[in-house]
């Protein structure tokens, strides 16, 4: 599907779920503004379970149901032409309130990830890896704790969720600027390293380690390329 039909059908079915929501995005292919969709993806924070329920009832009411689960549901609507158009959401957690081990929602990691591309999904993970921490895309970013070898895997083991709220706070925490949808079709260079993000002229100066970041042309540590990234 074209992407100004995708977006029509993805606001008009965001509508729909709206009063069920306590935040809704739509995310994917038409996030990053891609030409051609290939389905529509929601990342949902229900109000409650049962918003929650009423979520999923709702959309089997219009959808052939393709997978019904915890984290997420995956319909097939009918669109004029008689065709199916595939919809994704996926589900994010509120949070745990809890005064020994708080959980802040995991609706940014989420939503980075639905996003995606899968390459600079990759990315992510990958520059999380060299930072010493772990990007779990259905959690957040873990610091903290110490990769090690788990046979022929690399296994992150220990530490603790510091983002996932928000892009924002995960870009931040990996020491880049958060890179706009349209951009994350991307190749990578690295950016700064641990090292220098915990030096201490790094963390008390003037200039904050996001902004060695930048994404602008020819002078980011991501440069936006047209390429073969998942859809």
């Amino acid at each position: 599907m074209k992407l100004h039909p995708a977006i029509k059908l993805a606001e008009a079915v965001q509508r729909e779920l709206q009063p069920f929501c306590s935040r809704i995005e739509i995310a994917g292919s038409i996030r990053r503004a891609r030409p051609e969709v290939g389905d529509i993806d929601f990342v949902i924070l229900a109000k409650s379970p049962a918003d929650y329920l009423a979520i999923k009832e709702r959309c089997k009411q219009k959808c052939r149901v393709i997978t019904d689960g915890r984290q997420n549901f995956i319909c097939a609507m009918k669109v004029k032409d008689g065709s199916e158009f595939q919809i994704d959401i996926f589900f994010a957690h509120s949070g745990v309130d809890d005064l020994l081990a708080p959980e802040p929602t995991n609706f940014g990691s989420l939503l980075l990830c639905r996003t995606g591309s899968k390459g600079h999904n990759i990315k992510i993970a990958q520059r999380a890896k060299d930072l010493g921490m772990h990007w779990n895309p259905y959690k957040g970013l873990f610091a903290g704790g110490m990769w090690e070898l788990d046979g022929q895997e690399s296994v992150y083991r220990g530490g603790q969720l510091i983002a996932g709220e928000t892009e924002e706070s995960i870009f931040k925490a990996l020491g880049l600027e958060c890179i706009a949808p349209a951009l994350r079709e991307t190749t990578y260079t690295p950016g700064p390293t641990a090292e220098q993000i915990c030096a201490p002229e790094t963390v008390h100066g003037s200039t904050p380690i996001a902004h060695t970041a930048s994404v602008s042309a020819g002078a980011g540590h991501f440069n936006a390329v047209q390429g073969d990234a998942a859809q």
